[in-house]
């Protein structure tokens, strides 16, 4: 009986401590964690744009029927799976972020609310709300580009399954006003891709520009 009462002990006191220690490392690590997402998926989104442009610049060689037909396939098949790659690079990079951002801000608000003095508690609170908005405007940009990106993305995989059967000068002419299609509308993923590192950039800035002591 000694022995259960014991290790029931032993058992409460380490869930105490672990629990402490999780608090104490949430709390440590501030924003660090989170400005490292959001910088790390400006960087994928940016070697995403710089992917799709050598994906197109394939498609453009492919199309053009200049050199050896499956030479020019054989390398705008590879540039799509790394652009398809480069991607979901971004894709995983922003789910981070998200999770991330709903811990980081919950912490935030929960600590916000233990403060005693009217004063810095709506400070403390206002500080949170307005990087809060950057860090919706993040997301929201975030979701324009992907929304853009992702139909892009399958047209130019129907491409490679079209040409993957009928490799043919015909098989070239059918997908021509695609790929055409693919060209005009890149313009559209550069200027989105451009808008979400702005928003980005702003968001990491204000932990640096405006300084992150206010928080407990």
């Amino acid at each position: 009986m000694r022995s259960t009462s014991l290790l029931a002990c032993v058992f409460s006191t380490l869930s105490l401590t672990l629990a402490i220690s999780g608090c104490m490392s949430t709390r440590d690590e501030g924003p660090e964690p989170l400005t490292a997402s959001a910088n790390d998926l400006r960087a994928r989104v940016s070697d995403a744009k710089l992917q799709l442009d050598s994906t197109l610049n394939s498609l453009a060689t492919l199309t053009a029927s200049s050199g050896n037909v499956k030479d020019n396939f054989t390398a705008y098949r590879k540039s799509l799976k790394e652009l398809t790659s480069a991607n979901e690079q971004a894709k995983t990079s922003a789910a981070t972020l998200r999770s991330q951002g709903t811990e980081y801000f919950g912490t935030w608000q929960k600590g916000s609310s233990a403060i005693s003095n009217e004063d810095m508690r709506e400070s403390h609170a206002e500080r949170r709300s307005e990087l809060q908005k950057d860090y919706r405007e993040l997301n929201d940009a975030y979701d324009d580009y992907q929304r853009a990106y992702d139909p892009v993305i399958a047209k130019l995989v129907d491409v490679e399954r079209v040409l993957s059967s009928d490799m043919t000068p015909a098989g070239i002419d059918s997908i021509e006003k695609a790929a055409e299609e693919e060209r005009d509308g890149s313009k559209n993923i550069r200027d989105l891709s451009d808008t979400l590192n702005k928003k980005i950039d702003a968001f990491v800035d204000r932990f640096t520009s405006s300084g992150e002591g206010d928080r407990d």
